[in-house]
């Protein structure tokens, strides 16, 4: 009996010291079990020892994130180098090679081609364990609903923003002050752009008694390079257009229903918007619907775009860049106020231009008024080269994260718009995804890095590693704000703050829409290539359809082929202007044709398919006859189709 006591309570004892063991090897003070080692491959990670400011703060992020990471090793990847225009495929090449990155950098279009091409892994899951499942929020780099757009399409999380820009002008405050403007306020619509550009450009060659070692001062500056379709956009939207809308099909009515692309539920993941409260309101009352018989097109996915830069905005903005790069100009040698006045047609034809002012007559024709004429108010971009000595005074500005802008000699304003019209701001922005085709644990070591680098901390660091090098004044105002930068945030001119804090009302987004990169850089240069290149074809100095018409035919012939999804067809309207296209264009799915040549000021135009050739010979004497009528009246701007 005793020796069975004895045996239970040594068997006690030692399931209480177990018991103790255990609970001392679980605490607080125990070694937790080490993480599985990751590895992640990256392309372009930011180097050691760079003086630049804004990679020095990229290191330190990523120093920092290798010490919160331990488990992680990174392995840099050497990019393909393929240079020009075909290095935009470089990443490609690398998927089909299986040498791609974990993490994709992305600029705004590619992520779209990316989607299509099932390159990225949704993020939906990982945003829902790892922010809504703890009740916390990610606001990432603080950006507005636009930037998100294009990260979502069919209800998933493709992607997340790495940083954004916008554009803006900048203008030089002593050329200002030196024309006699006031340097506290930029042009606020094109009216003005035009006025001030007058005042400002100053070629002493054309200026009688001005030195001759003077620096020519041209009033705007504008991109004439490949890129110059790019910067068109802003124009575009400025002018209170669009440049392509988004559609879905109704199911019953079958009639193409105009949406608002990349609605989406951010709060539902934990994502908190720049602008969360006034797109949560508008996300809540908005509901897709056909507005003919009522059917709702919530679960429709498919959507279609139209480009539509035809419209009445975009065919403004084509005269208006006309406009400043060749509209003649004299200034009157007489001492007033507004002495550069516009030459007219009426003054060309009579060959005499005459001050509106003080009424003073220049024979245009005489060598000292002929030498003295301008042709607009600037010199593009791209003649700054192979030693061309000049200045720009105003020129369109991109405003990031880091803005490299001089403050004692440069001040920023919203870019002016067509009057009449709101603000809009051209933004984009870089953007992180994880590659579909890597292993789960690279996936998952992917979304660490991605998370922690457009976190707040890393934010935060950046900032920091910004201010701590003089360069506080370059950095993005909200995040100083945001940051305790106080003084730093007081320091900033009040117009630049309030146009990054208008941003989020302002935004009209980089287009995304399959096929549009070749759209925006080769094909909108066409058409302002032509406008250029024939700059007395006007709206105020010949025929008001001219450029309408020539936009309009462009878009048809040029644009259009390379959107896929457009509903409607070409609009057929004989009114007796017949004009002969290639048969595949004359089936082409077109927007804007019908709309724009109803115009009253526009010709009407009947699209005559090649392979149906007039039947006799009088037939084709008439399309002739009606091709030469309609060529003159568009001042020959039309090119025919080769």
């Amino acid at each position: 009996m005793i020796n069975l006591y004895w045996h239970r309570l040594l068997l006690l004892s030692a399931v209480l010291f177990a018991l103790c063991s255990c609970a001392v090897l679980c605490g607080a003070d125990a070694p937790s079990a080490p993480k599985k080692e990751l590895t992640l491959h990256l392309w372009n990670v930011p180097p050691k020892g760079s003086t630049d400011v804004g990679t020095k703060a990229d290191r330190a992020v990523f120093d920092l994130f290798l010490q919160r990471n331990p488990q992680i090793k990174v392995k840099v990847l050497v990019p393909l180098k393929i240079q020009g225009p075909a290095a935009e495929g470089n990443e490609f090449l690398a998927v089909a090679g299986g040498m791609a990155p974990d993490v994709f950098t992305l600029y705004g279009r590619k992520v779209g081609d990316y989607i299509d091409q099932g390159f990225l892994a949704p993020l939906n899951d990982r945003f829902k364990a790892d922010f809504v499942s703890k009740g916390e929020k990610y606001s990432g780099i603080d950006s507005p609903d636009k930037i998100w757009e294009l990260c979502v399409r069919d209800g998933n999380i493709y992607a997340i923003a790495k940083n954004y820009y916008f554009m803006a002008l900048q203008y030089r405050k002593d050329l200002f002050t030196k024309a006699g403007l006031d340097p506290s306020h930029g042009p606020r619509d094109w009216d003005e752009l035009w006025t001030m550009g007058k005042k400002l450009t100053f070629i002493p060659s054309k200026e009688p008694g001005a030195p001759e070692d003077q620096l020519p001062v041209y009033g705007f500056a504008l991109l004439m390079n490949p890129a110059k379709g790019w910067h068109f956009l802003q124009y575009v939207w400025s002018g209170g257009a669009q440049v392509v809308r988004c559609y879905k099909e109704c199911p019953d009515c079958k009639k193409p229903v105009e949406i608002r692309p990349g609605f989406f539920n951010y709060r539902e993941y934990g994502i908190e918007l720049l602008n969360d409260e006034d797109y949560n309101r508008e996300f809540s009352n908005y509901k897709e619907e056909c507005p003919t018989c009522h059917k709702s097109l919530k679960d429709i996915t498919a959507v279609k775009w139209r480009l539509v830069t035809d419209e009445e905005g975009g065919i403004a903005a084509l005269e208006f860049y006309r406009k400043m790069a060749n509209q003649s100009w004299l200034r009157c040698l007489k001492t007033h106020d507004h002495r550069e006045f516009d030459i007219t047609p009426e003054m060309k034809k009579a060959g005499t231009a005459t001050c509106p002012i003080c009424g003073e007559k220049y024979a245009l024709a005489a060598e000292g008024v002929k030498n003295r004429i301008y042709n607009g108010i600037t010199r593009g971009t791209s003649d700054n080269t192979r030693g061309a000595r000049f200045e720009s005074a105003m020129q369109i500005m991109t405003l990031g994260e880091v803005t490299n802008v001089d403050i004692t000699q440069w001040s920023l304003t919203a870019f002016p718009v067509r009057p009449g019209c709101p603000v809009k701001s051209f933004i984009a922005g870089h953007y992180l995804g994880i590659n579909r085709t890597s292993p789960p644990e690279r996936q998952e070591a992917a979304w660490q890095y991605i998370k922690f680098v457009t976190s707040d901390e890393a934010q935060k660091v950046r900032v920091k590693a910004m201010v701590e090098n003089g360069m506080a004044q370059y950095v993005r105002p909200i995040l100083l704000k945001k940051y305790g930068y106080i003084d730093y945030y007081r320091d900033l001119p009040p117009e630049w703050i309030n146009i990054y804090e208008e941003v989020s009302k302002t935004a009209e987004v980089e287009p995304y829409c399959k096929g549009f990169t070749h759209v925006m850089t080769v094909k909108l240069g066409e058409v302002m290539d032509k406008a250029m290149i024939y700059p007395d074809a006007s709206s105020h100095e010949a025929n008001p359809c001219d450029h309408r018409t020539q936009f309009i035919l462009v878009c048809l012939q040029r644009l259009h082929v390379r959107l896929p999804h457009m509903p409607g067809s070409v609009h057929v309207d004989t009114d007796g202007l017949p004009l002969r296209v290639p048969a595949e264009l004359s089936q082409l799915p077109c927007h804007g044709l019908a709309g724009s040549l109803r115009h009253p000021d526009a010709p009407r135009l009947h699209i005559l398919p090649e392979h149906n050739p007039p039947r006799n010979r009088r037939a084709e004497l008439q399309i002739r006859s009606a091709e030469k009528r309609f060529l003159r009246k568009s001042q020959k701007l039309f090119l025919r189709i080769p």
